[in-house]
């Protein structure tokens, strides 16, 4: 069976005991031998001429190598040494350690202030990573219980990096299980290595998330922390994803969504992905259908539902993708003739540009000037032209669509029926 190495929260306030841990698996090290005949661990004959050359490599380890280890946290130190005993009856006997400063003060490890601990205990995690390389006879399951505890940000963004060096480097004898509330931790992680622990009812439950065996959804997973829109940490805690495609929709549904229903998006926990500006955009679709349809609203253009479509995300396409026809019934939305901005009246339009982008010369917007762009093949994009050729500044879509929805109010969203159904779809998703 492996060594199971837990680190508890009480270890990381005191940093002894975690050099005592690294000190057990040396000590084991040179205590221990594989019978080849049994591949069972049995005391080496000769175990009382070793206790030279254990307290030898003990010695190294703690008075050069974590000396060493120690001093680019502290440059400040001196020497570092350990107390211990060896019995082998009993195992190893750790002490204390002791800690000397160049100003010529001592110290044990523990009785270093909070802030210097805090730089000690990373210390020592990046010497016990660097002693596993050479202690391979057995493997190794390292148990970290909540190792962000007092640790701030960056400090936990640096115990991430240590740990996953960790495994990566001895990924042969060495793995890591990591018991964590810290999001800076859960976002890092592969997100198919995380398990999550919910609690319902009094009865515990994993949920974990599941890639179908489908090589898209696994590689999507390996990459969760690179991808626009996605958080690990969103995937396992928020309610519902708002899956849009554009930067028009992007930069106005926030307000657009506060405005009716008088919340955040983040404060009814739903997460707004734009799959425009997402290179993953199908895995990550692949990944919602198995693992979050029913938590799942699309808002898309009108023209996705057209067999002649250029729009990356079909209807079609999100069939093959695995959505349900009862899903893209009920959870899917098409706004406007053919994309988002049709939505606006000539009139708002005027408003809106005499407001913010009035014409050079000095002409008011009126709603004919917007009229009579509708049978462009792409509104959007004359309405964008239009509007910066007039004004005098080069415009881009997302800008316009932001002004445009501060003048939309409550009434106006309900008369929009794609709006207005999407959002009470999002409300009953996070009502649950």
């Amino acid at each position: 069976m492996p060594v199971l190495q837990r680190y508890s929260s009480s270890d990381y306030g005191s940093p002894e005991a975690i050099v005592k841990k690294t000190l057990d698996t040396i000590y084991r090290s040179h205590f221990y031998e594989t019978d080849e005949s049994t591949g069972e661990n049995k005391l080496k004959q000769d175990y009382e001429e070793l206790r030279a050359e254990i307290a030898s490599s003990l010695n190294q380890n703690v008075n050069i190598q974590l000396k060493d280890q120690l001093g680019k946290y502290l440059p400040n130190i001196s020497s570092v040494g350990g107390k211990y005993s060896i019995d082998f009856t009993r195992g190893l006997n750790l002490a204390g350690i002791m800690v000397e400063f160049s100003d010529g003060s001592k110290k044990s490890i523990d009785q270093l202030g909070e802030g210097q601990k805090k730089k000690a205990t990373l210390a020592i995690l990046e010497w016990d990573e660097a002693v596993s390389k050479e202690i391979e006879d057995r493997t190794v399951i390292k148990a970290y219980d909540e190792p962000d505890a007092n640790l701030d940000y960056t400090a936990q963004r640096n115990l991430f990096s240590i740990i996953s060096k960790d495994t990566r480097d001895n990924a042969s004898h060495v793995m890591a299980i990591v018991c964590t509330h810290s999001l800076a931790l859960i976002d890092r992680a592969p997100a198919g290595s995380i398990n999550r622990i919910a609690v319902r009812d009094g009865h515990a439950a994993v949920e974990y998330l599941n890639n179908n065996d489908d090589a898209d959804i696994k590689e999507f997973l390996s990459q969760v922390a690179e991808i626009s829109g996605f958080r690990n940490s969103s995937i396992f805690y928020e309610k519902a994803f708002f899956i849009v495609e554009g930067e028009s929709e992007e930069a106005s549904i926030g307000l657009l969504y506060k405005t009716y229903t008088g919340r955040s998006l983040a404060e009814d926990g739903v997460v707004l992905i734009n799959l425009q500006t997402n290179g993953q955009w199908s895995n990550a679709l692949k990944f919602l259908s198995a693992n979050k349809a029913n938590y799942t609203v699309l808002l898309l253009d009108s023209d996705t539902q057209y067999a002649n479509s250029v729009n990356k995300v079909t209807f079609q396409k999100l069939q093959n993708i695995g959505f349900s026809t009862s899903f893209l019934t009920t959870n899917c939305f098409f706004i406007g003739q053919k994309e988002f901005e049709d939505t606006y009246s000539d009139i708002d339009l005027a408003a809106m540009s005499n407001s913010k982008y009035p014409k050079r010369d000095g002409t008011p917007w009126i709603a004919t000037d917007f009229s009579a762009l509708r049978s462009a093949d792409k509104f959007s994009s004359e309405l964008c032209k239009k509007i910066s050729s007039e004004h005098g500044r080069h415009l881009k879509k997302p800008e316009i669509a932001f002004e445009m929805t501060k003048i939309l109010d409550r009434q106006k969203i309900e008369n929009n029926t794609s709006l207005r159904d999407s959002f009470k779809r999002l409300n009953e998703i996070v009502s649950l």
